[in-house]
């Protein structure tokens, strides 16, 4: 089996690099084999102060320490950060710092796949550049239903998913079942990643593992863990920083992948997309620890 990867997860920045790549820089002073930092949720922040810190990483002042992807804008102001590349596809912002683009699969050198969804849903941020449509999440799942396609490892999005709580505890201060977005919802139970990061809402949120097979009807899949994680240097001192280990699911092996964690949940989704011709099915479980910070 292939050697486990180190993976950064930050909640939304909103313009605090300094804050952010600190923290980062002082994790790699324990642990230097980190791989790549991903951003969910807004990156860019409206304050002058912000725009000032932002100025001193394009110009080298302020050195980025690892490989940093991020979401595109979910509000019209985040938009000119992106005018040096295409908000569509994607490209550098300044040196180890990328934007993957609207939506699409990073297949990483170590043999990670992480799929990325850009922005709010549309009937939230109708702006153009800041918003998703079915449209986004259909061509996402169609890359994903290739014969040699072998499974996810992480999706990130900046929208939580609608009912993502269903059988289990439910997050402070934000109510799944109202809000977030039943796209997501239908994308994740489509792709079911080993990993699923949000941001956006400001709460950090660590679901139990939930399962990707019907039991006794469908054989063993791996599970899905969902994450949501706050604001960088948030007052309240919630947790914006996730680190953790991951074997790439095409190294694993499948009695490894598809054990069943003694607190696995069915998956939420069920209700949320019984009525978008999405279909319940399954592929495997993750094989994971997490780091400590």
């Amino acid at each position: 089996m292939a050697a486990a990867r180190k993976i950064l997860v930050s909640g939304d920045v909103c313009g605090k690099f300094n804050t952010l790549f600190g923290r980062v820089k002082n994790i790699l002073k324990k642990n230097k084999d980190f791989e790549m930092l991903l951003c969910v949720g807004s990156f860019f922040g409206s304050s002058e102060e912000s725009k000032k810190e932002w100025e001193g990483y394009l110009a080298g002042n302020n050195s980025v320490p690892i490989p940093t992807f991020l979401l595109g804008p979910t509000e019209m102001q985040e938009v000119s950060y992106y005018s040096s590349v295409s908000l569509e596809n994607g490209g550098e912002l300044c040196e180890n710092v990328t934007y993957l683009g609207r939506k699409g699969i990073l297949k990483t050198k170590s043999g990670l796949q992480i799929a990325y969804l850009s922005g709010l849903e549309k009937s939230e941020a109708p702006e153009e550049g800041c918003h998703f449509t079915v449209d986004d999440v259909g061509s996402l799942e169609s890359q994903c239903q290739d014969e040699s396609f072998k499974g996810l490892d992480i999706l990130i999005s900046s929208c939580w998913p609608r009912g993502v709580s269903n059988f289990a505890n439910q997050p402070e201060r934000f109510n799944p079942e109202k809000s977030g977005s039943a796209l997501v919802s239908r994308l994740a139970q489509q792709l079911r990643p080993r990993y699923h990061f949000a941001g956006h809402e400001g709460v950090h949120y660590e679901r139990p593992p939930y399962r990707n097979h019907q039991v006794l009807r469908e054989s063993a899949q791996h599970v899905t863990r969902f994450i949501a994680l706050a604001q960088a240097g948030n007052p309240d001192k919630k947790k914006y920083m996730y680190a953790f280990n991951i074997v790439p699911l095409v190294s694993m092996d499948k009695t490894e992948l598809v054990k069943q964690p003694s607190d696995v949940t069915e998956c939420p989704y069920n209700k949320v997309s019984s009525g978008s011709n999405v279909n319940t099915a399954g592929e495997e479980t993750n094989l994971q620890s997490q780091v400590t910070l």
